[in-house]
């Protein structure tokens, strides 16, 4: 058996906790039997209830710990110097740190069974629910470790509440999945085309955002424990999402203006924005990722490379050929990313390629702003400053220019085409280039600088 797993089995499965939980599950249930008026339906809901508070807020919080303490306490070094691979660790993590949970949630499942109208698709959506919360939490602590090289109570916390939110999102009662436990079964669902019951549908979309997470935890592990990988799982998740929302663009959302591009260009961008905030965007291993490529090692810049280099391309194709369609279609079809231009001016005044292009160049603008932040000497939570620094440049001083100052300022902040191409794209790409020099001058900075013992001697010369 997985050591790893067994450990955790040993210190979390003990006699006195598997009599424990039982017995006071067993005593709010039989005190809402007898509430509820001897009514097994309220069991059951209260049961529900008892689950999702036990996975959400007591199992993240338990994925969450099982590797931010030993990074706290210092001993998670001496893990990763055994002979465990990923898999067994990301196993014994992930399932053996929260069996006890498991065991509460399980007792819950059971209960709510006895009593329940619910079908086994939206039945078997608790357990993936629970378990996708439990590997996001751990997901997030892992990647917290790799960017900053540290954990404790502040990554759990962040971890667990990234945890509640993936199980809310995935939980028959939660707002993606329509409900599924209190609505009729009528209708179908149009994906691609293809139509296909909710319960059967979400079930399989559940199952493979489940998929997704347990191996985002595998690979993350892989990066921890110094494996080497190549950087195809992002490209291909991103790709999944994209595909994935996109199918619901049926006609019927055609027709009220949403084109499978509006689906894909914020989906691309918002993956693009996750990949640099979660990426480590340390200087040292961008070096080695210049210097590899300069030397031709292709493999080992690969392994190297950053997280968000695939999804830049990515992002710029699907915003460029938003562009392009729309200067040369119905411009209707882009109407609600452009809503409130369409507020302001004329369709026809409308430069979709300038506002694709200055929206690219503010991409640019804003993944050098992390860099310059995280090339500090002295930076602390160099992410956490951007994101207040992207806040206020897209929401707070936009909003104030738009009452005080001129139209043609808000392209300073804004990808805002009314203005002509010219300004459109011009104040963006201006930003880029003051950027680009601070941050190289930066990079610059970090160097490290040759000795005196290595600097060339003075070849004496001949008489």
């Amino acid at each position: 058996m997985n050591p790893e797993f067994l450990r955790n089995l040993w210190l979390e499965m003990t006699l006195p906790r598997l009599i424990a939980a039982p017995l006071v599950l067993g005593a709010i249930f039989l005190l809402a039997w007898y509430v509820g008026g001897r009514d097994l339906g309220e069991v059951s809901h209260v049961a529900l209830w008892a689950y999702y508070i036990i996975m959400l807020l007591w199992g993240t919080r338990r994925a969450a710990a099982s590797l931010g303490d030993e990074i706290s306490n210092r001993t998670w070094d001496s893990q990763r110097m055994s002979a465990l691979g990923p898999l067994s660790m990301a196993w014994g993590k992930l399932f053996g740190a929260t069996s006890y949970v498991w065991y509460c949630g399980l007792i819950c499942l059971a209960v709510m069974a006895v009593e329940s109208d619910q079908t086994w698709q939206v039945f078997l959506l608790h357990p993936i629910a629970g378990a996708t919360a439990l590997a996001v939490s751990l997901l997030a602590v892992l990647l917290r470790r790799g960017r900053a090289r540290a954990g404790g109570r502040g990554s759990s916390l962040i971890a667990q509440g990234l945890g509640i939110v993936a199980g809310v999102l995935l939980s028959p009662a939660g707002p993606s999945l329509l409900s599924l436990s209190n609505i009729e079964v009528s209708f179908m669902v149009d994906w691609y085309g293809l139509e296909a019951r909710p319960n059967n549908f979400f079930l399989a979309a559940a199952a493979g955002f489940l998929a997704w997470a347990l191996f985002a935890v595998y690979r993350a592990l892989c990066a921890d424990l110094q494996k080497p990988v190549w950087p195809w799982a992002w490209t291909l998740f991103s790709i999944y999402v994209i595909a994935f929302f996109a199918g619901f663009t049926d006609a019927a959302a055609k027709a009220k203006g949403i084109d499978w591009l509006v689906v894909a260009v914020p989906l691309s961008a918002l993956l693009f924005y996750v990949a640099i905030f979660a990426d480590s965007k340390d200087s040292v291993r961008y070096r080695w990722f210049l210097i590899s490529l300069k030397s031709g090692d292709w493999g080992r810049a690969a392994r190297l490379m950053p997280l968000w280099l695939p999804s830049l391309p990515l992002m710029a194709w699907f915003v460029i050929a938003l562009g392009i369609r729309t200067d040369h279609s119905d411009p209707a079809l882009i109407q609600p990313l452009f809503y409130d231009i369409f507020k302001i001016a004329d369709v026809k005044i409308l430069a979709a390629t300038a506002w694709a292009v200055a929206a690219l160049l503010f991409t640019l603008r804003d993944l050098l702003i992390l860099l310059f932040l995280n090339f500090g000497k002295r930076a602390r939570s160099p992410d956490l400053a951007a994101l207040i620094y992207l806040a206020i440049l897209y929401w707070v001083i936009p909003g104030i220019l738009g009452f005080l100052g001129p139209s043609w300022i808000q392209a300073l902040f804004l990808p805002w085409p009314l203005e002509g191409p010219l300004v459109a794209i011009g104040l963006p790409l201006a930003e880029v280039v003051v950027m680009a020099l601070l941050t190289w001058r930066r990079w610059r900075a970090l160097a490290p600088r040759p000795m005196s013992s290595d600097l060339p001697r003075a070849q004496p010369q001949a008489a």
